[in-house]
C-alpha cells in the first residue's frame, strides 16, 4: 500500500503557528528587507522642487483685437476664460518652448547633477552603480542610433516639468523637480521668462506697425492730392466755397424775384395812373375864360349898319333911275334885306372875354408827364431785372454744373481722409501694442517667482519606510509560508490523520527537541 501525501491546506489561523515554526527565517527576511528600504532611503538621490505661479488677468490680449484683424467685418466670438487658460497651458507644454529653454540654459544644466556651492559633488558608489544600470537599460530601450545631449535634455525637461491650472482660479502653476534647489529654481525661472516672451510674440502680428505706417503715408498723400485738385477746381471756377457761393446766388435770385414783383406792381400802378390822367385831361377843356367885360361897343355892328345905310342909298339911287323890276334894283333890295337880317342878329353892345390855358389841365399834364417818366423808369427797371434774373439763372445752372465735379472731388477727398483716419488710428494702436511689447506689458503677472525650497520632495521618508515595513512583513510571511509548504514533517495528530488517513491512538509529549519522555 502506497501512501500519497497531499499538500497541506493553510488558513489565516495557521499564520501564527507558521511564524512560530520558522521564526529565524521570517525575522531574517524582515530585517533584510527593512535594511534594504533604509539603504534605498539613504542612497536614493534627493529631488527638490521649485514652483512659480502665473496670474492670468483680463488684459488686452483677451478683450481687444490686433489692429490688422479689424480691417473688414468683425464677428463677435464668445471665448471663455477656460479656453484662454488651456491655450496658455498648451504653449507652456509645447516642445518649442522646451527647446528654447534648453538652448538658453544648455543641456548640461538640465542633465548633469549640479554642484553645491560651486564644487563637484562627492562620488557615491551606489548612485553610480544605479545610474550605470539605468543607463544600460535605457540604452536597450532607446531606438537604433545615438540621441544628442540636447534631445535628452528636452525629454528630461518635459518629463520633470509639471504645468497645470489651479481649479476655479486664474492661477497657472509651473513646477520642476531637480537634483538641487537652485537647479530647479533656475529651470523654472527660465521657463517662465521664455514663456513671457513667447506669449507676447504669439499675441502680436509681425509687421503690423510697418504695414500701418506705409498705409497711413499712402492715404495721407491721397488726401493731399485730392485736396489740391479740389482747390485748383475752385480757383478755376472762382469759388471760395460751394455752399457759400450757392447761398449767395440763391439770395441774389430771391432778391431779384422780390424786386421784379415790386417793379411789376409799381409799373402796373404807374400805367393805371397814366391812363387815369389821360382820361381826366381829355374830359377837361384845354382853355377857359379868364376875363369878361360887358357894354363894350359892337364895332362890327356899327360898320355893318353903315354898309346897310350905303346899300339903302344905292337902292334909292337905282329906283330913281330904274323901275322896281329892274335887276339892279332887285339885287340892291336883296343885299339890303340880307344886311338887315345880319343887323337883326347884332346887339348894340358886346361882352369882351379873355381866355387862358386851363390850370387844372396844365397840372394834370405835368403829373401825366411825371407819371409817364416813372412808368418808363419802371419799365427800364423791369427790363434790367429780367436781364439780371437771366444772368443769375445762368450762374445757378453753371454752379449746378460745377457741383457735380466738386462733389466727386469732395467725395474722393473725404473717402481718402476717412481711410487715412482709419489707418492713422490703427497705426496708433499698433504703436501702442509695440510699445507695450517692448516694455513686456501683458495680461500675465508672476504672482510667485520661482521658489528656492531646500527641503527635498522625494524620497518621502515616511512613505518609503512604511512601504519597506509592509514589504518586509509580506516578505517574512511569504518566506515562512514557503518554508512550511516545503516541510514534510508531520507534527500534529490532526496532520497525521489528514495526511495518512489513520487514527491517532497515542501522543507522546516532548520536553525538548531530541528527548521523548515515556510514561
Amino acid at each position: 500500500m502506497t501512501l500519497v501525501r497531499e499538500a497541506p491546506t493553510l488558513g489565516l489561523g495557521d499564520i501564527p503557528r507558521i511564524l512560530r515554526r520558522h521564526p529565524k527565517k521570517s525575522l531574517l527576511t524582515f530585517c533584510s528587507l527593512m535594511a534594504l528600504s533604509v539603504a534605498v532611503l539613504i542612497f536614493l538621490p534627493r529631488t527638490y522642487e521649485s514652483e512659480s505661479l502665473l496670474f492670468v488677468r483680463v488684459g488686452r490680449e483677451s478683450v481687444t483685437l490686433d489692429p490688422t484683424v479689424t480691417t473688414g467685418q468683425v464677428i463677435a466670438l464668445n471665448e471663455s476664460r477656460e479656453s484662454e487658460l488651456n491655450s496658455i497651458l498648451e504653449v507652456l507644454k509645447s516642445r518649442a518652448l522646451m527647446e528654447r529653454v534648453v538652448d538658453r540654459l544648455g543641456p548640461e544644466a538640465i542633465l548633469l547633477p549640479p554642484s553645491e556651492g560651486g564644487e563637484p559633488t562627492k562620488p557615491n558608489p551606489f548612485k553610480e552603480a544605479l545610474s550605470s544600470v539605468v543607463g544600460t537599460v535605457s540604452g536597450w530601450l532607446e531606438p537604433i542610433g545615438p540621441i544628442s545631449e540636447r534631445e535628452k535634455a528636452v525629454q528630461a525637461l518635459g518629463d520633470n516639468l509639471a504645468i497645470y491650472a489651479k481649479q476655479k482660479s486664474n492661477i497657472i502653476s509651473i513646477a520642476y523637480k531637480a537634483r538641487s534647489p537652485r537647479q530647479a529654481q533656475q529651470i523654472v525661472a527660465a521657463v517662465v521668462d521664455e514663456y513671457l516672451s513667447e506669449h507676447q510674440r504669439i499675441h502680436a502680428t509681425a509687421g503690423s506697425y510697418g504695414f500701418f505706417v506705409d498705409q497711413a503715408k499712402v492715404f495721407s498723400d491721397e488726401v493731399n492730392k485730392f485736396q489740391k485738385k479740389l482747390a485748383e477746381a475752385k480757383n478755376e471756377m472762382g469759388l471760395a466755397s460751394l455752399e457759400g457761393q450757392r447761398q449767395l446766388v440763391e439770395d441774389k435770385v430771391k432778391k431779384i424775384s422780390t424786386e421784379q414783383l415790386s417793379a411789376h406792381t409799381s409799373f402796373s400802378a404807374s400805367s393805371a395812373r397814366v391812363a387815369s390822367l389821360e382820361k381826366l385831361i381829355a374830359a377837361l377843356p384845354s382853355r377857359i375864360t379868364s376875363q369878361e367885360v360887358d357894354g363894350m361897343p359892337n364895332t362890327a355892328g356899327d360898320n355893318m349898319r353903315q354898309q346897310l345905310y350905303a346899300l339903302e342909298i344905292q337902292e334909292k339911287e337905282l329906283l330913281s333911275k330904274y323901275t322896281e323890276e329892274h335887276p339892279l334894283v332887285i339885287a340892291a333890295r336883296q343885299k339890303v334885306r340880307e344886311a338887315k337880317d345880319i343887323m337883326d342878329d347884332q346887339q348894340d353892345s358886346r361882352t369882351y372875354s379873355t381866355t387862358a390855358v386851363n390850370p387844372s389841365v396844365q397840372k394834370l399834364q405835368v403829373e401825366l408827364m411825371v407819371e409817364k417818366a416813372a412808368a418808363d423808369s419802371w419799365q427800364a427797371r423791369l427790363t434790367n431785372l429780367d436781364h439780371e434774373a437771366t444772368l443769375a439763372q445762368e450762374e445757378l445752372k453753371a454752379l449746378n454744373g460745377h457741383e457735380l465735379e466738386l462733389n466727386d472731388l469732395g467725395r474722393e477727398a473725404a473717402l481718402a481722409e476717412a481711410n487715412y483716419r482709419i489707418y492713422a488710428e490703427k497705426l496708433e494702436q499698433a504703436r501702442i501694442q509695440q510699445s507695450l511689447d517692448e516694455e513686456h506689458i501683458s495680461n500675465l503677472n508672476i504672482s510667485q517667482p520661482a521658489t528656492l525650497v531646500e527641503k527635498p520632495v522625494s524620497p518621502k521618508k515616511a512613505i518609503v519606510l512604511l512601504a519597506g515595513f509592509l514589504l518586509s512583513c509580506v516578505g517574512a510571511l511569504s518566506v515562512a509560508i514557503l518554508a512550511e509548504l516545503n516541510n514534510r514533517v508531520l507534527r500534529t495528530p490532526l496532520e497525521v490523520e489528514d495526511q495518512l488517513g489513520i487514527p491517532v491512538v497515542v501522543t507522546l509529549p516532548a520536553n525538548s527537541r531530541h528527548t521523548i519522555l515515556m510514561n
